[in-house]
């Protein structure tokens, strides 16, 4: 099991403004609201505190998909960016609410792609390749949370099985032998 805290984000603009129109349904983002954006991913490190888990074993019976190693992964951004958008409310900056929520989720989606590109690195080295990642939802991430226990890095299950801190994803992929002189 490898844990890693405080790994840099590097939030990607693009996304942030992408995931911003489907939050306030808007269809252009004016130049002041993308300096906005920009100003807010400047600040972002005071408020984002990342933290992952991830574990590789072997798959079970149910695992008859050619795997031969599975990858469980957990990151989160901590719980301070929930504080961050909370102060937003009594100030009625519902803008920059938005703006910090879609920061989050681009967090939350650099974090996996994060651990993913290490687990690659691993994966080479055993002869092996990565099957694409797969966030997992509802009863398997009760499964997976009990075998890896995230506690450690702040990540808990509330009593509707729903990950804590909000900005929490869970994640498998599997990993499959390379197959060579293949045409």
């Amino acid at each position: 099991m490898k844990k890693i805290k405080k790994f840099r984000i590097n939030l990607r603009l693009r996304e942030i403004i992408k995931n911003l129109k489907i939050i306030t349904q808007t269809k252009e983002i004016t130049s002041q609201l993308e300096e906005a954006v920009k100003k807010e991913m400047a600040r972002a490190g005071e408020y984002l505190t990342p933290a992952c888990m991830f574990e590789t074993v072997k798959p079970g019976p149910e695992g008859e998909t050619g795997s031969v190693s599975i990858s469980y992964l957990f990151v989160t951004l901590g719980e301070a960016i929930e504080k961050e958008i909370d102060a937003c409310a009594p100030v009625s900056e519902t803008i920059r609410s938005n703006i910090i929520h879609s920061i989050g989720l681009d967090g939350i989606e650099v974090g996996l792609n994060f651990i993913y590109k290490l687990l690659l690195e691993e994966a080479g080295k055993e002869e092996c390749e990565l099957r694409p990642l797969t966030k997992l939802t509802g009863n398997q991430v009760k499964a997976v949370f009990d075998k890896i226990n995230p506690g450690r890095i702040g990540i808990r299950l509330n009593d509707n099985n729903e990950l804590q801190p909000f900005y929490t994803a869970v994640a498998s992929v599997e990993w499959v032998p390379v197959i060579r002189g293949k045409k």
